[in-house]
């Protein structure tokens, strides 16, 4: 092997080396990446879950109160003309 084949040997592994380096900086990027995405919506999905434990009991008592104000037999509520009318500001 002459001195210029030895050289461009060593220059290609060398840069097989730095290539080789390369990957393995991608490879792992790409596991931090796909660790945090898989983080984030186990986040996502907890809190939502744990948002509708917690304000469950709020909302079904809502429902119950707008139930209950509905089944009531409330007298005609005047329109909002009819109101500024009495209030004085009709024109």
């Amino acid at each position: 092997m002459n001195p210029e084949e030895k050289r461009l040997l060593e220059e290609v592994a060398a840069l097989a080396r730095e290539n080789h380096q390369i990957l393995k900086r991608m490879q792992r990027a790409r596991r931090w990446s796909r660790f945090f995405w898989l983080l984030k919506w186990l986040i996502i999905i907890g809190v939502t879950v744990w948002l509708y434990y917690y304000l469950q009991p709020i909302i079904n008592q809502l429902f119950k109160t707008y139930e209950s104000l509905t089944t009531l037999n409330l007298p005609q509520l005047p329109n909002l003309g009819d109101i500024s009318k009495l209030l004085g500001g009709g024109r």
